[in-house]
C-alpha cells in the first residue's frame, strides 16, 4: 500500500540521517515550480447510494517553498506547497446511468510537510536523491459545477493527512547552489465536506528548482 511504501521510504531516510551526520551542510532555503498531474479520482455523495462517481483534471500549476538543514548526504525540511488544478469531467455509472459531462470550477491544495532527502554520493556535481515526506492539507474545492445544471456554484473545504515520496537530481552550480529536477506522488485522505462528499485527491507532481546553502 502506499503508506506502507511511505513509512519504509521514510525508515531509510532516518537511518541515513543517523549513519551520515558528519561534515554538516549547513542551513538552505529552496524552491520548486512545475506541473501538477491531479490522477482520476472518486467522489461519493450519501444522497446518491451505488452511484459511482468519477472526477478528472486539467493538468495545472505546483509551488513549493522549504527551508532546510543537510548533514552529510541528508537532508531535513519543513515545507510549504500549493497546487491548483481546473476541473474537467464527471463520469457517472449505477443503476443503468451513465454520464460524461464536462465540469467548472477548481481544486487547490495548500499543504505543509516535513520531508527527508538522502542524497546518493556518486560524485562529482550530479547528485540523485530520494525523498519522503509527511504532513497536512487544506484541500479546496471553488465554484464546482456543471452546464444547464441549474444549480448554484458549490464550494467547500477540509483539512486532511498528507503524504509524499519520490525522486530527483541536483546538479550543483557552486557549493552554495544546487538545480534540481525531482518527481513527488503526492497523496491527502479523503477530504469530507459539509454536505457529506467525500473527493480523493492524488497528484504526479515534476518540479524544476533551485535550492541555495548558507
Amino acid at each position: 500500500s502506499m503508506k506502507k511504501i511511505l513509512s519504509l521510504t521514510l525508515l531509510a531516510l532516518a537511518c541515513a540521517w543517523t549513519t551520515s551526520a558528519v561534515a554538516a551542510d549547513g542551513v538552505y532555503v529552496a524552491g520548486n515550480v512545475g506541473v501538477a498531474m491531479a490522477t482520476d479520482t472518486e467522489m461519493d455523495d450519501p444522497e446518491l447510494p451505488g452511484v459511482s462517481m468519477d472526477v478528472t483534471y486539467d493538468t495545472g500549476l505546483a509551488l513549493s517553498a522549504a527551508l532546510g538543514y543537510g548533514i552529510g548526504n541528508s537532508r531535513l525540511e519543513a515545507e510549504f506547497a500549493w497546487q491548483h488544478n481546473d476541473f474537467d469531467s464527471l463520469e457517472a455509472s449505477g443503476y443503468g446511468l451513465g454520464l460524461d459531462v464536462p465540469l467548472s470550477g477548481d481544486v487547490s491544495v495548500a499543504s505543509g510537510m516535513v520531508n527527508g532527502y538522502f542524497d546518493f554520493p556518486v560524485g562529482g556535481n550530479w547528485k540523485p536523491f530520494i525523498t519522503g515526506g509527511i504532513g497536512m492539507a487544506k484541500v479546496e474545492v471553488n465554484d464546482l459545477n456543471y452546464p444547464g445544471s441549474g444549480e448554484p456554484d458549490w464550494s467547500d473545504d477540509d483539512t486532511v493527512m498528507a503524504w509524499q515520496v519520490g525522486a530527483g537530481v541536483g546538479y550543483a552550480l557552486n557549493e552554495q547552489t544546487t538545480l534540481e529536477v525531482k518527481y513527488r506522488y503526492y497523496v491527502t485522505d479523503d477530504a469530507e465536506f459539509e454536505d457529506g462528499d467525500y473527493l480523493e485527491f492524488e497528484s504526479h507532481n515534476i518540479y524544476l528548482g533551485v535550492r541555495y546553502t548558507f
